[in-house]
């Protein structure tokens, strides 16, 4: 079996020209070159090196053996320098998952400052409604949202899963506005989901009283978007994150009800393999969701226009 180690410290001798040299170059005892150089003639079953009281110099084997031993080193010591090199310097292919609803509200902006700080770094972004496998699909980070099971997985909570139920002004001045979750029956609905249609429960709580309702969308979709678009033309109440509706809700587009009722929230997280070296690439884009979250994410905000207005 080929012993890297007994190569380098042959082509270390042959290039300091002593054993001496090599030896002090390496941070070995000398008595340590010298048998493992005798290690290697013996693996070999050739002399490579003949030693005069001042110099070494290579045998007709020797010579040819340095000249590819010596290609050999070199490219495994930038091999080492290029594995270092990924934990000191973002570079190379990041491969990043998340749901639509989370890349549509933020990743067009965050993904343009990643690049435009890590000029070296490339990305593979999936926008999928369907959880991907990190490990075995090979991605590098994933954002989810929910309540987050047990793991094998690292992971860093960036927000809360919050949502609201809006509707039209054109709805409510149509329909009476729900004053409670049972009212809901009596109200056009838009449903998401992924598994297709039909009934979808909506859980709420509110000082202890808990209340699953199962609803059926006269418009069920898959996509959050198409969902407010929906209310916004006044086609029903919508569940809805608060991220995707906020903008709406400030401008008085859409009306927020049912406000006093919590209802599920979960977190949204990003999640990665647990590396003990982790990449800088990965430690960057981490720490840059982190940073955009933390500062402009709707679900920290207490503004009093997000919500019902008499």
């Amino acid at each position: 079996m080929i012993d890297l180690n007994e190569m380098t410290i042959f082509v270390r001798v042959v290039d300091s020209g002593t054993i001496t040299g090599a030896a002090r170059e390496l941070q070995l005892p000398k008595s340590t070159v010298s048998r493992r150089i005798a290690s290697l003639e013996e693996r070999l079953g050739v002399q490579l090196l003949l030693r005069t009281t001042r110099r070494l110099r290579l045998t007709e084997a020797g010579s040819a053996y340095y000249e590819r031993a010596s290609v050999i080193v070199r490219d495994a010591e930038a091999a080492d320098r290029a594995a270092g090199a990924l934990q000191d310097q973002p570079w190379g292919m990041l491969r990043i998952s998340a749901p639509p609803v989370f890349a549509d509200a933020y990743f067009g902006p965050l993904l343009s400052e990643y690049l435009r700080r890590h000029p070296d770094v490339q990305i593979d972004l999936d926008v999928s409604l369907h959880q991907v496998d990190l490990l075995r699909d090979g991605y590098d980070a994933v954002i989810r949202a929910g309540v987050l099971h047990d793991s094998s997985l690292m992971s860093k909570r960036i927000g809360d899963r919050r949502y609201v139920h809006v509707a039209s002004p054109a709805y409510l001045q149509e329909f009476p506005r729900p004053e409670h979750p049972n009212d809901l029956a009596r109200h056009r609905i838009v449903t998401f989901g992924v598994d297709g249609p039909g009934p979808v429960q909506w859980n709420f709580e509110r000082d202890g009283e808990s209340v699953q309702i199962g609803v059926n969308g006269r418009l069920h979709v898959n996509n959050f978007a198409v969902a407010r678009d929906a209310a916004l033309d006044g086609l029903g109440i919508a569940r809805l994150p608060l991220f995707v509706c906020v903008d709406a809700l400030r401008e008085g587009r859409l009306v927020s009800v049912l406000d006093p009722w919590i209802q599920d929230r979960g977190g949204i997280y990003i999640l990665w393999p647990d590396n003990r070296h982790m990449p800088a690439k990965l430690r960057a884009f981490i720490d840059l969701v982190d940073e955009v979250t933390r500062h402009a994410a709707p679900w920290h905000l207490d503004d009093p226009a997000l919500h019902a207005r008499a």
